[in-house]
């Protein structure tokens, strides 16, 4: 690319590699775990905000307990309670106005409350206190009720001493007022239950804390809104910040009573999935113990109050990286313009110079690793332009001689090609020589063969004479055989000799090859064993095949130990059927593994001396593997000096193309 093709944009590439983008990854990074941290943060102080309500919540749950607890100890209601046990009905009724003046008296001071009663233990009131809007009242006897079917009665009848019933499910049918329901049971100085003290007030009470406490008018607490529900979605009061829309109310407040279980669930959390809000929201527990019935304070304020502080710092991170980036570019370039601009003079230099104007001189631009490098460039110049005369004159003189030389050496490749020409018309004579020195002792050798099989059926001879026909005859079957041996390796060096394909039947080949050498072996003692574990017909050329199975066999018997074993195996090669494998193994005197390596070679014998125990021209295992070689196969020795051998090779089953 043209755009790597100058070390300026390659330096400036690299610096904004090494510099901008680790600026650039880190800078990102640190921003969104920044971003995620204030967030986290900024909602965990917004959920510890709505805590702290409901902690104002709970402290006023808590005093208007007391407050219902007090009333069930009034000392009047004790009065009452010996008035009523000695059936004085004068002094029943003057203690109960007494109770009603102590509970008046309690109500115009709290203001909280809409209804105070006393109800005795057959549901029946006994008194009750009401708020009418405008002060106080007490009850006539003849408006009183009977509750004895009213949950709170039934549920605080059920309760111990200084235990209160609570439940915000009740609603005042005249008003349709939620109201918020306390109630105690009352006992006499003898601890027998005489009934209840019940109180109720509206539930738009319990935000007055709220309330008071966010009258600083921060930007939180003006945007934002608090809803008081009950667990069973009963909506019992909420505040509105100054600056929320009166749609947005209404939106707010369906989602609220919508019936999540998320806030309904009795769990303290944070919605955040909304589009515009940050919903939080905290379980209020009447009782420490049971929850069947709570409240649930809900502040629902604008995400873009909440996460205002958040944006304002992530736009300051990002300027910050934004100048770090900008920062890094413009020093990047600086550094690449500082570098580079010497190595362009140096470049323009090195062009003059390879024009050969060897005069030219770049500017030293100061006393740094550039100004050196300069200074050395002219010093160069100046020693190139006093050696370049010096050196046409070396050039003439070393062309001179390499043209000497190159003579010199026409003449040696002329020589080495006649001394190359004669080598071939000499190894060509050679085989000539050999075939037909071959062909003239052939002729002799089987007359002399010929005559001594006849003379050997004359029945007139003694022992010494046939003895010394016995010895000429196997003289000459050696001497035929060695003469065999070099014509066969003469016409395989010439490329003479030619593969003929035909069925063979391995086993019934070997049979015969061991019929044949049976006289040999009986001479020796030798034990020979077929092993054939597959008798496969394969195409192969059987007078090679035989060939490379006599000199294997013969060496195996004419190396081996008196009354020693000789044993070939068939088989196929690792269960391939294009392939077969033949071993045959002797217990002769074995051979060293360093010989393994030359026993194939030709007219070599381990035991090469004069005086050695074994004849042979070293010529048997030559052929057969150059035999094995021409039938595509492959021919290896294993051996254990003084144990035996075994000599294995391989044939394809089926004639090989040549790849």
């Amino acid at each position: 690319m043209r755009i790597f093709s100058r070390l300026s944009h390659k330096l400036l590439i690299t610096f904004l590699l090494i510099s901008v983008l680790p600026i650039s990854i880190a800078g990102l990074y640190s921003v969104n775990l920044a971003t995620e941290s204030f967030e986290s943060m900024t909602l965990e102080n917004t959920q510890y905000d709505l805590y702290s309500s409901a902690e104002e919540i709970y402290d006023f749950i808590n005093y208007n307990k007391s407050d219902v607890i007090f009333l069930s100890k009034d000392p009047a209601l004790r009065d009452y309670f010996y008035a009523k046990a000695t059936h004085s009905e004068t002094e029943i009724e003057r203690w109960r106005s007494l109770l009603q003046e102590h509970i008046l008296i309690f109500c115009q001071s709290r203001e909280i409350y809409d209804k105070v009663a006393f109800i005795d233990e057959d549901g029946e009131e006994v008194l009750r206190i009401e708020n009418d809007g405008d002060q106080f009242q007490k009850t006539s006897y003849d408006m009183l009720m009977d509750v004895s079917n009213r949950q709170y009665f039934q549920e605080t009848m059920n309760l111990e001493k200084d235990q209160i019933f609570v439940t915000a499910s009740s609603t005042d049918p005249s008003t349709k007022t939620t109201l918020v329901t306390y109630a105690t049971p009352v006992y006499d100085e003898s601890n027998t239950k005489q009934g209840i003290i019940v109180a109720t007030m509206p539930a738009d009470y319990f935000l007055k804390p709220i309330r008071e406490s966010y009258s600083t008018g921060d930007e939180p607490q003006q945007r934002s809104a608090i809803f008081l529900v009950s667990n069973n979605n009963v909506y019992l009061t909420h505040r509105v910040g100054e600056e929320i829309d009166p749609g947005e109310i209404v939106e707010i407040a369906t989602f609220v009573l919508s019936g999540n279980k998320d806030i309904t669930s009795g769990d303290s959390g944070t919605i955040t999935n909304k589009e515009d809000w940050i919903v939080t929201y905290t379980p209020l527990f009447f009782e420490q113990v049971t929850h069947e019935e709570f409240l649930v304070l809900v502040e629902v304020i604008p995400k873009n109050v909440v996460f205002s502080n958040v944006a304002s710092f992530r736009q300051a991170f990002i300027l910050l990286i934004a100048s770090a980036v900008l920062i890094s570019i413009i020093a990047a370039v600086m550094v690449t313009q500082t570098i580079t601009r010497p190595l362009r003079d140096l470049v323009r230099g090195t062009r003059r110079i390879a024009r050969k104007d060897l005069s030219y001189q770049i500017s030293v631009p100061s006393d740094d690793e550039f100004g050196f490098l300069a200074r050395s460039f002219n010093e160069m110049a100046s020693e190139l332009q006093n050696s370049y005369a010096a050196l046409e004159d070396k050039v003439r003189e070393r062309t001179r001689r390499l043209q000497l030389s190159n003579e010199r050496l026409k003449a040696i490749v002329h020589e080495l090609r006649e001394a190359n020409k004669k080598t071939r018309e000499a190894s060509r004579l050679k085989s000539q020589f050999i075939a037909n020195i071959s062909h003239e002792l052939r002729t002799p050798l089987n007359a002399i063969i010929g005559f001594s099989d006849v003379l050997l059926d004359d029945e007139n001879l003694d022992d010494e004479q046939r003895d010394y026909l016995h010895t000429i005859l196997r003289n000459s079957e050696n001497l035929l055989q060695l003469i065999n041996d070099m014509l066969d390796l003469s016409k395989i060096e010439a490329n003479r000799m030619e593969v003929v394909y035909q069925k063979v039947k391995i086993d019934e080949l070997i049979k015969r090859i061991y019929k044949l050498l049976s006289p040999l072996a009986k001479e020796k003692n030798v034990t020979m064993v077929i092993e054939n574990e597959v008798a496969p017909e394969i195409e192969v050329d059987k007078t090679k095949l035989r060939q490379i199975l006599i000199n294997l066999l013969t060496n195996a018997i004419k190396f081996n130990k008196e009354g020693g074993l000789v044993k070939t195996t068939v088989n196929y090669l690792e269960e391939d059927s294009d392939y077969i494998k033949i071993e045959v193994m002797d217990t002769g005197i074995g051979i060293e593994e360093e010989d393994f390596d030359v026993i194939f070679d030709e007219f070599r014998q381990i035991d090469g001396t004069e005086t050695r125990d074994f004849e042979g021209t070293g010529l048997g295992l030559a052929i057969t593997k150059k035999y094995v070689e021409m039938l595509k196969g492959c021919i290896w020795v294993e051996s254990t000096p003084g144990e035996g051998s075994k000599f294995i090779f391989t044939l394809p089953t089926s004639p090989r193309e040549e790849k």
